[in-house]
């Protein structure tokens, strides 16, 4: 069966929708290239005044950048043999045409084939006799009767459906079993759900209510603190999100903050700091009373971080002589730290393979080769063996990210264990932690967040608290 195709408005012009078509095409051109999805839709995004106009421009470029492997699948059937002689230009082209054909309702095949075979006209080396001939043999065309077959390839047939990289999805076949990775592919194909944090101390109606003036909707995600789901509206072109009544911050990555309960009076280094959404939680849960060492190897990410902070924070509580937020560029795989400095709590929130996140920032994965992987694991050992002396006995230190790898969690993890015999594992499922961490304990000490249970990114975290000198190194309870 045929599933429904996407709906968005237009305004309808056939010169606009050329416009439209186009400036799809520069996006994904430059993503191709390695820049940033967001920033560069962002860009074009800022020319059209017209609502209707940026939510059809937004997606078309993210439906193809999460729809790639499939659409490039069908290409090839309609294209046969050729389809290896097609020049790059061309076929970024002819994904942004098959989305609209096989994806896409209220756009009819015509208006979809015209302007993107215009578009061709202004691109170099682009065939538009080919691009036209091509496009109208997938007119009509159910794209799921050209799948692989199930039965014959299941890695190939889970790949091209749910357009992920086959190296990945065996891997998930292998370590879930075909049903869980299945699950969790097609989370990962879905259009994902927009999530903000509140900064704005005021109650939920008075919150809500001052959003749907600026004519965005929004309803409290219940039992977790200040989260807020997105139902209608872009929130960045709000007054609210300039003024930092909030932040932008997916529900997972909100919920894992608050495994470091850091209290006021306090001491906190974050040492993967950028951009600093987790950073303003510590805060909140600190009651703005204490010091926060905010860290990046990025000078460039660190001052994006910096401003973020200045946007969030009123301005009374960065005069505050009990509030202290410290900048620094190090890599923390070696902190530039005085001897004997110590903290109550390291976050080592670490750069990772982004799979967890793929549904929002589906460009990445087709970045990511497979001994990445293992590279990245080792880089959060290092950022976790360079936090730790750093944590007072006593202490702790909260390890995350936003993948689900064997390699970047639990192994990661057990090696930071084996080598620091002072650490140990905290059991998440006590009654002191929040009620809304409970849904994702595994095994007691692991919070996973997986894509296909609970609307949000796949997050992984642990707590490892510092045994205090004299104590038996066991595993603490709580």
């Amino acid at each position: 069966m045929r599933k429904p195709r996407r709906t968005v408005k237009s305004t309808g012009s056939l010169r606009q929708g050329v416009r439209l078509r186009k400036m799809a095409y520069q996006v994904l051109w430059a993503v191709e290239r390695g820049a940033d999805a967001d920033t560069v839709l962002e860009h074009f995004r800022s020319q059209l005044p017209d609502p209707r106009d940026r939510d059809l421009l937004t997606e078309i470029v993210q439906g193809v950048l999460r729809r790639q492997a499939y659409l490039d699948h069908v290409l090839h059937v309609i294209a046969g043999n050729s389809y290896y002689d097609l020049d790059p230009s061309a076929r970024i082209l002819l994904r942004v045409g098959l989305y609209q054909l096989l994806e896409m309702d209220r756009i009819p095949p015509y208006a979809a084939v015209h302007a993107t075979v215009e578009v061709s006209r202004h691109i170099s080396g682009v065939s538009t006799k080919l691009v036209n001939a091509l496009l109208r043999r997938a007119v009509g065309l159910d794209g799921a009767s050209v799948l692989p077959d199930r039965s014959q390839d299941l890695i190939r047939y889970l790949a091209i459906r749910y357009s992920f990289p086959q190296w990945v999805v065996r891997r998930w076949v292998e370590w879930w079993g075909a049903a869980k990775a299945e699950a969790v592919l097609e989370a990962l194909q879905a259009r994902p759900v927009l999530y903000i944090r509140r900064h704005l101390p005021v109650p939920d109606e008075r919150f809500i209510e001052l959003l749907r003036r600026e004519r965005l909707i929004v309803e409290p995600v219940p039992g977790v603190p200040d989260c807020f789901r997105v139902l209608e509206g872009r929130p960045q072109r709000t007054p609210s999100f300039r003024k930092g009544y909030f932040t932008i911050q997916d529900a997972a990555s909100q919920i894992v903050s608050l495994l470091a309960q850091v209290r006021p009076g306090e001491t906190l280094l974050d040492a993967c700091a950028a951009p600093g959404n987790k950073t303003t939680r510590f805060l909140q849960q600190m009651d703005y009373q204490g010091t926060v060492v905010t860290a990046d190897v990025s000078p460039v990410r660190l001052r994006e971080t910096l401003e973020n902070l200045r946007r969030w924070l009123q301005r009374k509580r960065l005069l505050d002589s009990n509030f202290r937020v410290l900048p620094l560029v190090a890599d923390m795989r070696t902190p530039p730290l005085r001897p004997g400095a110590f903290f109550d709590w390291g976050v080592v929130d670490a750069p990772c393979s982004n799979l967890g996140v793929a549904h929002r920032h589906p460009e990445l994965k087709w970045r990511l080769r497979p001994e990445d992987i293992p590279a990245l694991g080792q880089l959060q050992r290092g950022l976790l063996a360079g936090v730790a002396p750093y944590v007072r006995p006593g202490g702790s230190i909260l390890y995350a990210v936003c993948t689900l790898e064997r390699e970047e969690t639990y192994d990661v993890v057990q090696a930071f264990l084996e080598t620091h015999p002072d650490f140990s594992l905290v059991p998440l499922d006590g009654p002191e932690w929040p009620a809304c961490v409970e849904p994702f304990v595994t095994d007691r000490y692991f919070f996973i967040a997986w894509p296909d249970r609970f609307p949000a990114d796949g997050f992984f975290g642990v707590v490892l608290r510092r045994r205090v000198s004299g104590r038996r190194n066991a595993v603490t309870t709580g």
